[in-house]
Formats: structure tokens, sequence, C-alpha cells
């Protein structure tokens, strides 16, 4: 569903108002509608590191050069203004095939070695430089995780970057979250609201959040 959908699809199910043409100049009823609904997605988008928004970034290193800054960084389908979080603990040299690991700044301060980047550290003063240990002596590939930031809906044709089947989460949790600033007369439709929207919500962690391995016991 886009935008408009999902603001039609809002007024129906709590019976808030008719169904709307388009969401440009709207007025009291659908246009708190259209908030409740753009407001329940960026809350979506908040909650996890959900898969569908990750991406992949990378950065080619140069000899010689150690720092190097965040906006260095390429990112696959789109450009650095749509990446809201990079994990440094997945920084991976895929011209060794091996992973890096994170260390202190501190640590790499009079690094003079040099050779293939095994370590990366993030300047805790300049939180968009990160240092790269040992030194690059030849162009190699470094990739990493990263995120998107949170999108907001705007035009009527926009459609979230969540997985269709799972669209009208967006609608469940903007009408629980609409029917608790109405009151204990809403109380049944928020009940029923958020259960809907737990369901799906456990559907998502299910296929979209890392799987978390089983927990090790203490060792007698």
């Amino acid at each position: 569903m886009n935008y408009l959908e999902l603001v039609n699809d809002f007024l129906v199910e709590t019976d808030y108002s008719d169904q709307v043409a388009s969401l440009t100049n709207l007025q009291e009823d659908e246009l708190r509608a259209s908030i409740w609904v753009r407001d329940a997605w960026l809350q979506i988008q908040r909650q996890e590191r959900w898969s569908f928004m990750a991406r992949e970034g990378s950065l080619i290193t140069i000899p010689t050069q150690s720092k190097y800054l965040l906006s260095d960084i390429g990112y696959s389908g789109g450009s650095l203004d749509t990446v809201g979080f990079l994990d440094t603990n997945s920084f991976r040299n895929e011209t060794t095939e091996t992973r890096m690991i994170r260390v202190s700044y501190e640590a790499l301060r009079w690094q003079k070695a040099v050779g293939s980047p095994k370590r990366v550290a993030v300047d805790p003063n300049c939180s968009s430089e990160i240092r790269l240990s040992p030194i690059p002596d030849t162009l190699q590939l470094i990739t990493m995780n990263t995120w998107y930031t949170p999108i907001v809906l705007v035009q009527d044709s926009d459609v979230p970057n969540l997985p269709v089947q799972y669209h009208k989460a967006i609608v469940w949790l903007a009408i629980s979250n609409y029917a608790r600033e109405q009151g204990g007369e809403w109380r049944g439709l928020r009940m029923a609201a958020h259960q809907e929207y737990n369901q799906m919500y456990h559907n998502l962690s299910n296929y979209y959040l890392p799987t978390m391995g089983p927990k090790v016991g203490i060792l007698g």
C-alpha cells in the first residue's frame, strides 16, 4: 500500500471519516489520520535494525593512508543521506577475506605497521572519522553493514520499504496510538488494534531480525 492507501485504510478501520482522493490540503480529521499513519511508520522503523532496511557500504583503501571519513564510504543503492547507522563491528576486508576487529582509537595512535588492514577504530572526538590498521599498502576493498535512516512518508504514492504483506502493521499501530489518545471509550478498539499489531510485529521479528544463538550454560 502507498501512503494514500494506508491513510484510507486507517479511515475505514476507525470509521473516522470518508476516504480521501489525495493527501494534499487535508483538514482536521483527515489531516490527523495522515499524521498518525506517518508517525506509526517512523515508529516501526526506529524500533529495530530490520534487515529490510539494511545496506552494504564499501571503502577502497589508499596506500599509506590510515584515516578515512565516513563520507569516503560508498553505499549500494543510495547516497550517504540515507545512511543512519554504520556497524563498525561488521567491517570486512574482502581482499583478504577476513573480518576486521574493532579496537580503541588510542590503541592505533602511534601505529607504524604497514600491510593489509585487520583492525578499525572510530575517533571518539570525531565520530565521522575512522582509522585502519595496519596502514594500507595497496588498494583493498573494505565492506561493512549499514542501515537506512527512517524514511518519512510525504507523497500520496510513497510506499514503505516494508514487505507488502506487513503494510497493515502500520495501520494497526496508527490505530492503537490514536485510540490510546482518545480515552476510555476507545479502549476496545485500542486493544484489538494492539493485538493485531503485536502478531504482525512478532512475525516481522522472526523474519527480519538476526537469529540469536542458544544460550551457553554455566560450566560446573
